[in-house]
């Protein structure tokens, strides 16, 4: 367990200015340090790196900054406490794994520069961890069309969006307005519209992965965010239902046949979508759906056949692949004929869900 108690000190090279995704090195420790609970924050600098700590990092940390004391002298030697350079290179993992990454000298808890933890001391140090940030969230990314294709779109666009302070959920606003036009294109009823509709809503999948993606680069991820992000991606998801659904009214001969499938559409939809956020509500404090999958999903036992079975399908149904599928089928002009199929697929997941949010209600989230 670590000490409540982290001292910053004057690097021994190089100087405090130099920033990784927008955020000054000092800035990235106080933040990371102070998520993994540490409860003070001595600054051990020289008078020019206090003053520079004053006029351009402590305006951006808010109600953190509270728990930072500008002291030239540390704290004595028999408080047990974390001694950093002020610029040295850390993530989030670093910390939660500390008898990993640190050793114990007395009370001093020193940590073990390695291929991953180094000073910032020049431009170059501050690209080489840039590429490891961005190469741990590639590595982290589950899916071969997410990983393979929508990264290498998105984590370069967000690695440059990181460098401007922007905030996560305006891109995530942002985005939705890029996915909910797609449902207005679709409406417009013509070839051309049809197949600009489908490209939006695969615009927005893979930007989809900007905000979360400059949430993690600038350790601004917030419950907010999760909850702006879910209701973009299932907005987009049913204004582009909504669309496909009118049009398949409007190429219908008959009326009851198509009520019904659009009808079933948005039953299994709104169904499936409600026992997710139920289980979030009731087990969790995140507003992402991505965490029904993680927390709830992966930890089922593979013994149980109906999560087996869910398991071997779930790939089909993640935005990464029915998005591209979307716009491949409205590239032949017919994404009026997603509704009945859509109809079955989404009736027989809700149903499914279901049965597993009453077979493992007492289930409880454990963190990893």
């Amino acid at each position: 367990m670590l000490p409540d108690i982290a001292v910053l000190h004057s690097p021994e090279k190089g100087s405090l200015d130099i920033k990784i995704c927008g955020l000054y090195a000092l800035e990235r420790n106080i933040i990371l340090l102070h998520r993994a609970g540490i409860k003070m924050i001595y600054l051990h600098l020289k008078e020019p790196e206090i003053e520079f700590y004053r006029n351009n990092i402590k305006k951006h940390l808010k109600r953190i900054s509270l728990a930072v004391k500008e002291a030239l002298i540390p704290p004595p030697e028999t408080t047990q406490a974390i001694y950093l350079s002020a610029n040295c290179f850390l993530q989030a993992h670093h910390l939660s794994q500390a008898d990993a990454y640190f050793t114990r000298k007395k009370n001093a808890w020193l940590i073990a520069y390695g291929t991953d933890i180094f000073d910032i001391a020049s431009t170059s140090d501050a690209l080489r961890a840039e590429e490891i940030l961005i190469q741990t969230i590639r590595n982290n990314t589950p899916g071969f069309i997410a990983r393979n294709i929508n990264k290498a779109i998105s984590l370069p666009i967000s690695r440059a969006l990181s460098r401007t302070r922007i905030h996560p959920n305006v891109l995530t606003v942002l985005n939705m307005i890029v996915g909910f036009s797609s449902a207005v294109f679709l409406s417009l009823n013509t070839y051309a519209s049809i197949v600009i509709g489908g490209l939006c809503f695969q615009l927005a999948s893979v930007f989809d992965g900007v905000d979360g993606e400059v949430a993690k680069l600038t350790l601004k991820v917030s419950k907010l965010g999760g909850w702006l992000d879910t209701i973009s991606d299932n907005g987009t998801l049913i204004l582009f239902l909504t669309a496909s659904s009118y049009l398949f009214f409007l190429n219908s001969t008959t009326v009851y046949l198509p009520l019904a499938a659009i009808a079933l559409l948005f039953a299994g939809l709104f169904i499936m979508l409600a026992a997710m956020i139920s289980f979030l509500r009731k087990h969790t404090t995140s507003g992402s759906l991505v965490t029904y999958d993680k927390e709830f999903l992966q930890r089922l036992p593979d013994t149980d056949g109906l999560v087996s079975f869910i398991h071997k399908l779930k790939y089909y149904t993640k935005k990464e692949f029915f998005s591209l599928a979307f716009f491949a089928i409205c590239l032949t002009g017919k994404i009026h004929y997603i509704v009945p199929a859509g109809a079955v697929i989404l009736i027989a997941a809700s149903i499914m869900l279901l049965v597993l949010n009453h077979r493992y209600r007492d289930f409880t989230v454990t963190p990893n």
